[in-house]
């Protein structure tokens, strides 16, 4: 049943198009606006003892320097 029903979709929006349509150019604007990267703001990061920092900012952390986007998740298994 859904599977009829996307076929059914797929061929009514071919049925509108014309040869023009599918040939056509289609340019997408998207100016780009200067991000504000503000620090300071959370209390976190730091310096340990042997020299290596922390520092976060509203969009990443760095490590000694280096940006870095940390992946994380979790598990449920209760759920």
């Amino acid at each position: 049943m859904k599977r009829d029903l996307v076929y059914l979709a797929a061929a009514l929006m071919l049925a509108g198009c014309s040869q023009q349509d599918v040939n056509k150019e289609y340019v997408i604007n998207s100016p780009s606006q200067p991000k504000e990267i503000r620090t300071g703001h959370l209390d976190m990061g730091g310096t340990a003892p042997d020299g290596g920092s922390i520092e976060v900012n509203n969009y990443y952390m760095s490590i000694d320097g280096k940006s870095v986007v940390p992946v994380m998740g979790e598990f449920h298994y209760t759920r």
